[in-house]
């Protein structure tokens, strides 16, 4: 993977995004957020990693869920550096549910 494939202006031709999920549909949802903001302009490559949100299997309130999102996002930029030899991700997103109380 070659994170230095850009296009003419200088945007990147394929855009890698790190997931803190290795959930299937989890990574399937952020994929279709993604096509929706880039609009085809380029290529999206997506990796989920299965990472720890470091707060409790279910967060309670706000800043739980936050914290447990933020905490997944790190991890895997981390992971994926780790993956590949050093080579960060464009982006990285973590998803986190909430039992509201």
């Amino acid at each position: 993977m070659d994170n230095d494939n850009t296009s003419e202006c200088g945007a990147p031709s394929a855009l890698i995004i790190a997931v803190g999920s290795s959930n299937p549909a989890k990574i399937r949802s952020v994929e279709q957020a993604f096509q929706q903001i880039v609009d085809g302009r380029v290529q999206l490559h997506l990796e989920g990693f299965s990472v720890s949100s470091g707060v409790p299997d279910q967060p309670m309130g706000d800043e739980e869920t936050k914290l447990g999102a933020k905490n997944r996002a790190m991890a895997s930029f981390e992971a994926f550096k780790e993956k590949h030899s050093g080579q960060e991700p464009h982006l990285s997103v973590g998803l986190e549910g909430e039992l509201e109380e």
